[in-house]
């Protein structure tokens, strides 16, 4: 084996046929294996959650846990939980959304296509979903969250959700944050931070040109769940995490400019991010068919993002996104600032969200947010871009949407 391997790997050089030599694990394997048990685990460093969408659909991200670093952790592989799909697994997330979608039961194919989501998306985790308590009802949140900011990875959707992954020369990426908390807290700590609260999300967005990353900004969104209205502090104290994170984030920039160790730490952390998304992001169905396309883009994001000269805008407001069942759909400032920072779903736009209306409801509110500032800087004159700065001119903003919902 080892023979082998030195032999093709030297053709990389010696022949120019290659760039690298990477693993992938045998899925028909997992596939059997989940003919004959409902859950087939892997550990390897490796391999990351794209790796596991399979054509046939016979089995279920379940849960999995990122590769760590960290001098003080000894396991640092990361695991990946498969599950075999059952319909004991689909009543089980049929009453982990009863709590929004008492009057609209899922039927079958409703249920297979959200659960196929999740576990390509990666995010929720399944596991956490169908546990129950207040933990499924957040994740439950997450779920309605991601459907509202983008449609890529649902099946037979036809729209956009508030930013597509591509536009024009954007390219925007929705990345989860608890994965990489082990890495986050290795370096606050090393910083000396004194908070380690985190959202839930994070928003890359970057423009391209010749084959190059022009601007990248990043925004935090946290994302909450209540079976009740939330109240003007709790909704400030949720946006403060979003906001603390920034802060981090801003810290380790400056850093990074006064420390080359710190700087390829900074840069490291970012490639973690862009890399993950772009491979979850390539196994969507529209970024299958670009094909070659999309592994160039892939490739140029890589090469580019470890130049010290690119400049990353770091969003210091911070995003709210909160599911609440008794609060109505409306836009609100919980910043104290003149953006509108927040997003209250009511439980009705959870449920669109979920079915059929969901294309009716992403419209009411991006003509209230637009992008909700979400896209990098570009250089095309004729194409505005809404930020902080300028949304909060925009008079079509209104405070609470025009919904369908009765209160």
């Amino acid at each position: 084996l080892l023979v082998a391997l030195d032999a093709m790997e030297g053709s990389c050089v010696e022949y120019d046929l290659f760039d690298s030599l990477t693993f992938k694990p045998q899925i028909t394997t997992f596939s059997d294996s989940l003919k004959n048990t409902d859950f087939c685990a892997v550990s390897s460093s490796t391999i990351d959650a794209s790796c596991f969408d399979m054509q046939e659909h016979t089995s279920l991200l379940w849960d999995f846990e990122y590769p760590k670093y960290s001098s003080s952790i000894e396991q640092s592989t990361g695991f990946y939980l498969l599950a075999r799909e059952s319909d004991n697994m689909h009543q089980v997330l049929k009453n982990s959304l009863a709590h929004f979608n008492q009057g609209s039961p899922l039927d079958k194919t409703k249920c297979s296509e959200i659960l196929q989501e999740i576990s390509k998306r990666g995010m929720p985790t399944l596991k956490k979903l169908t546990g129950g308590g207040t933990s499924s009802l957040g994740e439950i949140g997450m779920l309605v969250a991601l459907r509202m900011l983008q449609t890529e990875g649902q099946t037979n959707a036809n729209f956009d959700g508030i930013i597509s992954s591509k536009e024009g020369a954007h390219t925007n990426l929705v990345i989860p944050v608890d994965i990489f908390q082990p890495r986050f807290d290795s370096l606050r700590d090393s910083l000396g931070v004194e908070t380690f609260v985190r959202p839930d999300l994070i928003i890359i967005s970057f423009y391209m040109k010749d084959s190059r990353i022009q601007s990248m900004r990043l925004t935090p969104v946290e994302v909450k769940a209540r079976s009740s209205a939330m109240s003007t502090h709790d909704r400030k104290q949720a946006l403060n995490q979003a906001q603390a994170f920034a802060k981090f984030l801003e810290t380790m920039q400056v850093r990074s400019k006064q420390s080359a160790l710190w700087g390829i730490a900074w840069r490291e952390m970012l490639t973690s991010w862009l890399d993950y998304g772009f491979r979850v992001y390539g196994e969507y169905d529209n970024n299958k068919k670009a094909g070659s396309n999309w592994l160039k883009l892939h490739q140029d994001v890589m090469v580019s993002i470890l130049s010290p000269n690119i400049e990353v805008e770091i969003d210091k407001i911070g995003r709210l996104i909160s599911v609440e069942k008794n609060s109505p759909t409306q836009v609100l400032k919980s910043s104290g600032q003149s953006f509108k920072d927040t997003v209250v779903l009511s439980g009705e736009s959870a449920v669109s969200l979920l079915n059929e209306n969901q294309e009716k409801e992403i419209g009411k509110i991006r003509a209230a947010i637009d992008n909700w500032g979400f896209l990098s800087a570009d250089n095309i004159p004729d194409k505005v871009v809404v930020t902080p700065s300028n949304q909060s001119e925009k008079s079509s903003v209104s405070e609470e949407l025009d919904t369908d919902d009765s209160h």
